[in-house]
């Protein structure tokens, strides 16, 4: 998993509540979290109100660190996606790292391509631009 300023940490190494952010641009109102296994659906709750958290849901099934796929002990990690207000994204991830039961939380930092594919079929496929959101529309038919 890609965190702090570029560093590659994965799930189980949770930084400490005062590690520093990367001050990449990340979408407001929004932080994502990993819940160690075990974690009661009260202590969910508890650690849902410790951000402020108007909403929570799953972002898919449990997952292991990348480099304990093959470890059958290393615990998995679920993860969540909590709303926050707008301008706590940071204030809210700097209290959750230091809830027990949290393996990790971060902004969601944007990504953004920086290159063009170089195969020379590219502008031939199917896909809609990633570029331009007002072109992208339902192809014709005839």
């Amino acid at each position: 998993m890609l965190a702090q300023g570029g560093e590659v940490r994965h799930p189980g190494a949770r930084p400490g509540p005062h590690a520093r952010l990367s001050p990449g641009p990340y979408r407001t109102g929004v932080v994502l979290i990993g819940l160690r296994q075990g974690i009661s659906a009260a202590r969910r709750h508890a650690i849902e109100r410790a951000a402020s958290a108007a909403a929570a849901g799953r972002l898919g099934p449990p997952i292991r660190a990348a480099r304990a796929q093959r470890a059958a002990h290393h615990p998995l990690v679920t993860p969540l996606l909590l709303r926050v207000p707008r301008q706590g994204v940071l204030a809210a991830v700097h209290r959750l790292r230091g809830e027990p039961g949290v393996a990790y939380a971060e902004p969601d930092y944007l990504m953004r391509a920086d290159a063009t594919p170089n195969d020379p079929s590219f502008p031939l496929q199917w896909a809609p631009s990633l570029g331009d959101p007002e072109r992208e529309r339902e192809p014709e038919r005839r």
